[in-house]
């Protein structure tokens, strides 16, 4: 079977399973958040920075006064309010956005399929009711699945699942949901800087 007939149900599987996992994160390796490679151009016309992740594959603008936490083709956090604001769950107007690609799911044969079936047997066992309702939707014209969850905190969350150029990236926004479809908006494949 061609591969493009596998990345829906890859992705929903790996969607509905984040609404099980989804939680606080703690961030690896505090000395790769000034990688150099994880590039931040300023668009002053809006007073937007540009992320890209070279190795993952995306680039999104987020807001000049955001605070990102980033390791390169790995977890990278973004975050409305400064490090030194406590917080327990994100409510609006604060806003937090993870980013994680998503290793091996999208990896071509037996990997791919075995990877796939561990997660929708982990999906079976966490899930005591219904998952959450998943949607189709896209963004910039590439096909991506979204789901509105309940973490283990309490707290609402939208999850998105995108593949871009082949690989997996699951974006999960808390607090300030019409900021994360804000930022979201704006993802596209990082293109090789030249």
């Amino acid at each position: 079977m061609p591969r493009t007939t596998h990345w829906p149900w890859l992705v929903a599987a790996i969607l509905v399973l984040a609404g099980v996992v989804v939680r606080e994160t703690v961030v690896r390796a505090s000395s790769a958040t000034s990688s150099a490679a994880m590039a931040q151009e300023i668009n002053t016309a809006s007073a937007r920075l540009t992320l890209r992740d070279g190795i993952a594959g995306y680039e999104l603008d987020y807001p000049a006064g955001w605070r990102v936490e980033a390791d390169e083709g790995w977890l990278t956090t973004l975050y409305s309010y400064p490090a030194t604001t406590e917080v327990g769950t994100v409510q609006a107007p604060q806003s937090k956005i993870e980013i994680v690609p998503v290793p091996d799911v999208s990896a071509e044969g037996r990997a791919g399929v075995t990877i796939l079936a561990h997660l929708a047997a982990q999906l079976m066992q966490a899930h005591e009711g219904a998952p959450p309702a998943l949607r189709q939707t896209a963004i910039n014209g590439v096909p991506a699945v979204r789901a509105d969850i309940v973490t283990f905190s309490g707290e609402p969350a939208r999850v998105i699942l995108i593949v871009l150029d082949g690989q997996a990236l699951q974006f999960v926004g808390y607090g300030d949901l019409d900021a994360f479809s804000d930022i979201m908006s704006t993802l596209r494949q990082a293109h090789p800087v030249v």
